[in-house]
């Protein structure tokens, strides 16, 4: 794991469920939990506060191309073309994994949308209303913004094309929905269970996981809520999920993915490091 030490970092998971204006904190074994109550949609997320955390997007096929590059290298149950969220929580063994981009194809498992991992491209560019947002970390820093084309792929980070951008610096796209793509507009108003992430104006990163809501319920409580600037849709339905060390899966397993976005706390970092 090619990551630097770090200075000793607080990582925080939030639970919300969104039911009636109620609200219940709790904190133990320094995770702390936030209940919030209205109309039974739930958002749980993991906290990541900016230059205090790394954060990676992984992919089976990078690890393989890393893996032909070392004959001693040896990578079990990471499936060159797409693993399930588990066996990644297996290989990476993150403090957080969060599904990523779209699949074209479930089986085999094709990813859509442009993927760059230490300036390898691993999935073409895809130009469509899904697709036009864009994720970028180097590590510490990070980034969420609108993806216009291939200068978008800052070259010094690495980018994950994904949408629809659901916040655009603390602008709701779906205010009026009747401004947008009719077929955006469908998932707009569609329920189902998706992952997500976004930023505030601490830049924080939250990778999250929402069930019981529509994409436009979403929307809304990443900014009121959630006090979110840019919000970024993720895969969803059964491609969605979000891995946490404290609670484990909420979400799906039974898809192979492409890639997705792992957190690490300077716990983690410094045992990898160290074996």
């Amino acid at each position: 794991m090619n990551v630097a030490p770090m200075k000793k970092i607080f990582f925080t998971i939030c639970i919300f469920f969104f039911i009636d204006h109620e609200s219940i904190s709790k904190e133990f074994d320094n995770v702390f939990i936030h209940h919030q109550v209205y109309n039974k949609i739930n958002i749980i997320y993991y906290k990541i506060p900016q230059n205090k955390g790394v954060i990676r997007i992984v992919s089976p096929r990078f690890e393989h191309y890393l893996a032909a590059k070392s004959p001693s290298s040896i990578i079990q149950n990471l499936a060159p073309d797409g693993s399930f969220i588990l066996d990644m929580v297996d290989y990476f063994k993150p403090d957080a994994l969060i599904s990523g981009g779209y699949l074209s194809s479930l089986e085999p498992p094709i990813g859509l949308g442009g993927l760059k991992i230490s300036e390898r491209t691993l999935q073409p560019i895809h130009h469509s209303w899904l697709t036009n947002g864009i994720f970028c970390s180097s590590g510490t820093t990070w980034m969420i913004r609108d993806f216009v084309d291939k200068d978008d792929f800052y070259n010094d980070m690495d980018c994950l094309q994904a949408g629809p951008i659901l916040l655009q610096n603390g602008y709701n796209r779906y205010h009026d929905i009747s401004l947008i793509d009719p077929n955006e507009r469908k998932l707009a108003l569609s329920l189902q269970d998706q992952a997500f992430l976004c930023t505030n104006n601490y830049g924080d990163l939250l990778m999250g996981f929402a069930s019981g809501g529509t994409t436009k319920d979403l929307a809304n409580l990443s900014k009121i809520e959630l006090g979110c600037l840019w919000t970024l849709r993720l895969s969803g339905s059964i491609t969605a999920g979000l891995w946490t060390s404290s609670r484990g899966l909420d979400g799906h397993n039974e898809v192979r993915l492409t890639n997705g976005i792992a957190a690490f706390s300077l716990e983690t970092i410094e045992r990898q490091e160290n074996k």
